[in-house]
């Protein structure tokens, strides 16, 4: 089966760069804790984050976490926010990209909740990749910058990892529910169907199916 650590390290055995959309959360701990041991190959990778929470509280904050954990290895790497939304958007695409996703207890991905009042916005494959502030919503309860719907479907691979039998269920619901709304994971189930895979966020191992 494949392995996510390797994935990377093959598209880093090359002379180009590769950009990582990387969502915070819980779920990619694991692999920013593998990636901080590859100095060589972090060299070689930007990090966009695909949303940003907007709290006074450094330990909620995505890029905090992310430095943390990357930081373990002590190299300098290249971490843009999408709060630093010019730089963020005219630059993501110019390198092959990969997008890696966690997903919330009720399916949202980045800060795409169904119960948003941007989530028609968010979510409209007629626009163009962009970044947009929401309102209050989630945990913590805030508001967020996230990357919309169009800048993910952008990229050449999107790999979801799961790190619990919950996470997995929400797959399956979804797959049989069919509702944005309900389960926004559905959207990327809908229409990335090609270029998604699912991996276990502690063993880092592609999950087949479900």
């Amino acid at each position: 089966m494949k392995n996510l650590i390797k994935t990377i390290l093959d598209k880093t055995n090359t002379k180009t760069k590769l950009n990582l959309i990387v969502s915070g959360g819980e779920s990619p701990r694991v692999l920013f804790r593998k990636l901080s041991k590859l100095k060589d190959n972090l060299k070689k990778i930007n990090f966009y984050l695909a949303d940003e929470r907007l709290t006074n509280k450094k330990n909620f904050s995505n890029l905090t976490n992310l430095l943390k954990e990357i930081n373990r290895g002590k190299i300098k790497i290249k971490i843009i926010s999408p709060t630093n939304k010019k730089i963020f958007l005219k630059n993501f695409k110019k390198n092959y990209l990969i997008s890696i996703l966690g997903i919330g207890e009720d399916g949202h991905f980045a800060s795409i909740f169904g119960t948003s009042k941007k989530f028609n916005l968010l979510t409209n494959r007629k626009y163009k990749p962009n970044i947009y502030l929401t309102d209050k919503i989630g945990k913590p309860f805030c508001k967020r910058v996230t990357v919309n719907l169009p800048a993910i479907l952008g990229s050449n691979k999107i790999f979801i990892i799961l790190n619990n039998l919950r996470k997995k269920n929400i797959i399956r619901k979804a797959l049989k529910e069919k509702d944005s709304k309900k389960y926004p994971i559905y959207l990327l189930l809908k229409h990335a169907k090609k270029k998604l895979s699912f991996f276990d966020a502690k063993k880092l191992i592609q999950i087949k199916s479900f």
